[in-house]
């Protein structure tokens, strides 16, 4: 179970990962896409295709709720893997 990310959604959750661990915390649309250096509602956007692609969880109601699926790999042509679907050797 591999997908393919294009480049905007690989930066999209690479933020979201980097600035939830220099936080401490998720960041809110606003944040994320301030640091994207787009619009909340495109940030939106975004987060909408992630969490369609499973990516990225989103609780209802909150508004820093966005968690990112992990551990996930990602090769070299960006399709991202999570590990629990990776074969152990």
């Amino acid at each position: 179970m591999a997908w393919t990310l294009t480049r905007k959604q690989a930066a999209t959750l690479d933020m979201i990962v980097r600035l939830t661990e220099g936080c401490g915390r998720p960041p809110s649309m606003r944040e994320l896409g301030a640091a994207l250096g787009i619009c909340r509602s495109a940030a939106c956007l975004r987060v909408g295709t992630l969490v369609r692609r499973g990516a990225v969880v989103r609780e209802a109601g909150d508004i820093r709720g966005l968690s990112v699926r992990r551990p996930y790999v990602v090769d070299q042509a960006g399709r991202v893997t999570p590990l629990e679907h990776v074969r152990r050797l």
